[in-house]
């Protein structure tokens, strides 16, 4: 419990200095309401946003819209896989127990229904990853125009170090 709430801190915190990030980078770039920053759905909107201004070619792709997506998705999957598991979990232990009460062993139609929670678990784990691929391309697009010599330093210490990487958003606002 100790360890959930020091990971909840950690988080909270991290969360903030990104937002204080976006929020100064916004402000440079003239966006408008900046403060929205601060609320958890609106933040990769606004990192898509400010990477859009930073980019320099016209075609434009569009991925505040896409990071603002794969956010919410990403929730709602975790929300479909935490419900599916708990529903699949509990059907197997209710197999468990009859197996137990008539004495026989458990056979493998007995676990479909973790077919469902599996699926989801993949589904939300690739999710995830476009998500956080589309935040460190919108992260480059922020470096590279601001510190170009650093701007793979800072990448590969994202990638590598991915939940510090707020604090490389807040250094380069």
């Amino acid at each position: 419990m100790i360890v959930l709430i020091i990971l909840l801190i950690v988080k909270s915190l991290l969360f903030v200095l990104e937002a204080i990030g976006i929020f100064k980078l916004a402000k440079k770039n003239e966006i408008k309401m900046p403060i929205l920053c601060f609320l958890p759905f609106a933040t990769p909107y606004y990192l898509g946003l400010v990477a859009e201004k930073r980019e320099t070619n016209e075609k434009k792709r569009n991925l505040k819209l896409w990071l603002i997506i794969l956010f919410l998705l990403m929730l709602l999957l975790a929300v479909v896989f935490a419900i599916t598991g708990f529903i699949s979990a509990n059907e197997i232990i209710e197999n468990a127990k009859i197996c137990i009460a008539n004495d026989t062993k458990m056979t493998l139609d007995m676990f479909s229904s973790a077919i469902y929670a599996i699926i989801f678990y993949f589904v939300s784990l690739f999710t995830a990853l476009s998500y956080k691929i589309l935040r460190l391309a919108a992260f480059w697009k922020i470096v590279s125009n601001k510190n170009p010599k650093k701007s793979g330093l800072y990448m590969i210490l994202s990638a590598v170090l991915y939940p510090l990487m707020p604090i490389f958003i807040l250094i380069n606002s």
